[in-house]
């Protein structure tokens, strides 16, 4: 039997992939695209895209330290605005 446990010990993005749908029955999403995130951490993150249900997303960005809540913060709004900002737009 698989625990949480177990799901947790593998905290990469294909570690999440199989948490969210084996543990939770979430849909698998792939992909990946680039964040430039400014101030407070002034570095380009990579967010992969892991699941998704009812419309909510679930991406990961693996970063090289945990992030102060500011960094975080940062890295929220700026995924936000870039996920809104591509739903939005026509892809061409």
């Amino acid at each position: 039997m698989t625990t949480l446990a177990d799901y947790l010990n593998e905290l990469t993005p294909d570690g999440l992939r199989t948490l969210f749908g084996a543990g939770l029955l979430w849909d698998i999403r792939r992909g990946s695209f680039a964040l430039p995130v400014g101030a407070p951490i002034g570095q380009t993150l990579t967010l992969h895209h892991i699941a998704e249900a009812a419309g909510v997303p679930v991406f990961a960005a693996v970063v090289p330290a945990i992030p102060s809540l500011s960094a975080h913060r940062a890295i929220f709004r700026r995924s936000f605005r870039t996920k809104r900002q591509a739903a939005i737009e026509p892809s061409e």
